[in-house]
């Protein structure tokens, strides 16, 4: 399981649900801004072609 999870800062187990949802973001967030700029390489790659 995540390591992450069952450490319990301050004895809340929120504590670290709540990290792991910003992590959760971060990492789609990331993904996002590569699958765009994926997106504008091949939008440019098929002008060039097309062209």
């Amino acid at each position: 399981n995540n390591p992450a999870k069952s450490v319990k800062r301050g004895g809340q187990i929120l504590d670290g649900e709540v990290q792991d949802m910003l992590m959760e973001q971060k990492e789609i967030i990331a993904c996002a801004l590569y699958v765009v700029e994926c997106a504008k390489l091949l939008k440019y790659h098929h002008k060039m072609t097309w062209v």
